[in-house]
């Protein structure tokens, strides 16, 4: 067939570089697709010699495609030498597409080589240029937390918001900053998050928790309200505002929240405990019964286990 192909071709060669052609209307559609044409008019367009996509052959474009669809597939199943291997091959076929090399930092950071993956993630930001780089100096940050060091993070992190503020980076800022007990820093984050999202459930949790650590009681409980209205299933507002309620001495509201939390999460073992604790405190030592029972069902061994018989023992042994 090649043969065949190559005679047809041979038998038609003008010998100039550009040649005019009226192809039907799919033929058209197909090989502007592939890119070995540039629309014209709609009665004739030029075939030419040199291709589109940055002189790419489209069988090689094609190839690529195949390639980090592989390389994303293998870093889905945390395969991730073989992911290495095929990214570092890209890396070499065009070290400058900032795609590639994050591909290759993921990897990397699969790997545990966290080194390796931050500078692939500050030369694809110093490549980007300017405008783009905020997203790849975010995810130098995030690497930087997940090797530990939250204090090196958190210098990243305002670095990235005197760029340019996105919840997402401001949300990082501020649960770094909580981490390590700044909790000025945290607020100040969480909030300019709320400026962008009033309704970001997971900033309204966390100021409600600094908020309540401040004795800011009133305040916690509607942040945490509110986180509870934006984000109703999630277990980690429910237990939170269930926390606020205990605090306000209002333990059976608290208890539903602590139920529904273990609803929602039902290994969340702490929200058992909780409950049983909420019910104790109401008076309600047969709903606190029924907590433990739901406990022991789940993780019989826990020390949640333990802590939540313990109240019960102490609680019968003052009565």
């Amino acid at each position: 067939m090649k043969g065949a192909l190559a005679d047809y071709l041979a038998a038609r060669a003008t010998g100039e570089p550009l040649q005019a052609a009226a192809p039907d209307v799919e033929t058209r559609r197909r090989l502007e697709a592939l890119g070995y044409i540039q629309g014209g008019s709609a009665d004739e367009v030029e075939i030419r010699e040199e291709l589109n996509g940055g002189g790419v052959a489209p069988q090689d474009r094609v190839q690529r495609t195949s390639e980090i669809s592989r390389v994303k597939d293998l870093l889905t199943r945390r395969e991730a030498l073989g992911a290495r291997e095929l990214a570092q091959q890209l890396v070499r076929e065009d070290p400058d597409s900032p795609y590639y090399l994050q591909l290759l930092a993921s990897a990397e950071a699969q790997l545990g080589r966290f080194d390796e993956a931050i500078a692939l993630l500050e030369r694809q930001a110093a490549v980007e240029g300017e405008q783009r780089a905020p997203g790849a100096l975010l995810e130098v940050a995030r690497l930087m937390v997940q090797a530990g060091r939250d204090e090196q993070a958190l210098v990243q992190l305002e670095h990235v918001r005197s760029m340019e503020e996105t919840v997402e980076g401001l949300y990082l800022l501020g649960s770094v900053a909580m981490d390590l007990g700044r909790s000025d820093e945290a607020a100040d984050a969480f909030e300019a998050v709320l400026r962008h999202d009033e309704d970001h459930g997971p900033s309204l949790v966390d100021l409600g928790i600094l908020r309540a650590a401040e004795g800011r009681s009133g305040e916690a409980a509607e942040l945490l309200q509110r986180a509870v209205a934006a984000d109703p299933y999630s277990p980690k507002c429910r237990f939170n505002l269930g926390v606020s309620l205990l605090d306000q001495g209002r333990p059976m509201k608290a208890a539903e929240q602590f139920e529904r939390a273990a609803d929602l999460a039902p290994d969340y073992l702490i929200a058992y405990r909780a409950a049983g604790v909420a019910y104790l405190r109401a008076g309600d030592r047969e709903a606190a019964l029924g907590a433990l029972g739901r406990l022991e069902g789940r993780a019989p061994d826990s020390s949640e286990v333990a802590e939540l018989r313990g109240f019960l023992e102490l609680e019968e042994g003052t009565e």
